[in-house]
């Protein structure tokens, strides 16, 4: 789980290098995506939590609400508030 975190942190930070980047890339979204599964993984929920927070809205602006990534990202943010 650490090596994909650090390879995924390598990813999100080459397509989120500006505040634009982090918003709106579905690329970056996807990337926090998998570094929130990776901390989950790892056992740190709250980093968990904190990165697919940062990916839900590059992924519902860049692929949409309804593409599987976007709704796969909101259950998973679901499931880590309960």
């Amino acid at each position: 789980w650490a090596l994909a975190d650090t390879s995924l942190r390598i990813v999100a930070s080459a397509y989120g290098t500006t505040m634009e980047d982090r918003q709106h890339n579905w690329r970056y979204g996807e990337a926090m995506l998998g570094r929130s599964r990776s901390a989950l993984g790892l056992g740190d929920i709250a980093a968990a939590r904190v990165r697919v927070d940062s990916a839900l809205a590059p992924l519902r602006f860049g692929l949409g609400e309804a593409h599987p990534r976007s709704r796969e990202a909101l259950a998973l943010r679901d499931s880590l508030r309960r």
